[in-house]
């Protein structure tokens, strides 16, 4: 960044949102460094699957407004969802406020306490899975890539219905087979057998989540 000139007034018009730094000379602008937050290049993506999925999606930040609005802008996301210049504590206030149901993002320690005040703490490690905010969060992902909460919620989805799929499996063998084997309808041998194919059903039936 070559010399610029003074007053610093007439540089507001170059200003593009994000944050400066001014250099002086004896009291005199003579240069100024202008930082602007980038987006990780999965991170709308992320923002767009979840609200596919119908999740509402805020950013909360300690940053000052205007870096977060524009940040919130290039995820598509109006001014109301995006919060800046706010404390630790604010942040768990704001999570508390939106009652139950609610899934909070964080990798600092200024979230340790929004991701306890959460009902499900999503906690990013980029060195390593002993950070503040892997260990107050509940699902623990490693690495610095925001699209790993896709994943930890896809799995979490699929695996919730694999466990209904299994509990009616297990229902339908004791509503069916097992007063049959009681009235004398079915042979124990008979009832053992279907026993073991619907146990081996249960346990197929898990094993599609490792795909």
């Amino acid at each position: 960044v070559g010399a610029l000139p003074s007053p610093v007034s007439e540089l507001e018009s170059l200003r593009p949102k994000g944050h400066r730094v001014y250099v002086s000379i004896e009291g005199e602008v003579v240069a100024i460094f202008f930082f602007k937050e980038k987006l990780k290049d999965e991170a709308l993506a992320t923002v767009q699957w979840l609200r596919q999925q119908h999740k509402t999606v805020y950013i909360l930040s300690g940053d000052r407004q205007s870096s977060v609005t524009a940040i919130g802008k290039q995820l598509g996301l109006e001014e109301d969802f995006c919060k800046g210049g706010l404390s630790a504590f604010e942040k768990a206030e704001f999570v508390q406020s939106l009652g139950g149901g609610v899934g909070f993002v964080g990798d600092g320690v200024n979230d340790v306490l929004s991701l306890a005040a959460s009902d499900v703490g999503f906690g990013i490690s980029v060195k390593d899975n002993s950070s503040a905010a892997v260990e107050a969060s509940d699902v623990a992902l490693i690495g610095s890539r925001i699209d790993r909460v896709q994943i930890a919620l896809t799995i979490s989805t699929d695996t919730m219905h694999i466990i209904n799929q299994n509990m009616l499996i297990a229902f339908g063998y004791n509503a069916i087979v097992l007063p049959m084997t009681v009235m004398g309808m079915l042979p124990p041998t008979e009832s053992s057998i279907t026993h073991t194919f619907s146990t081996f059903a249960v346990v197929a039936n898990s094993l599609r989540l490792r795909r």
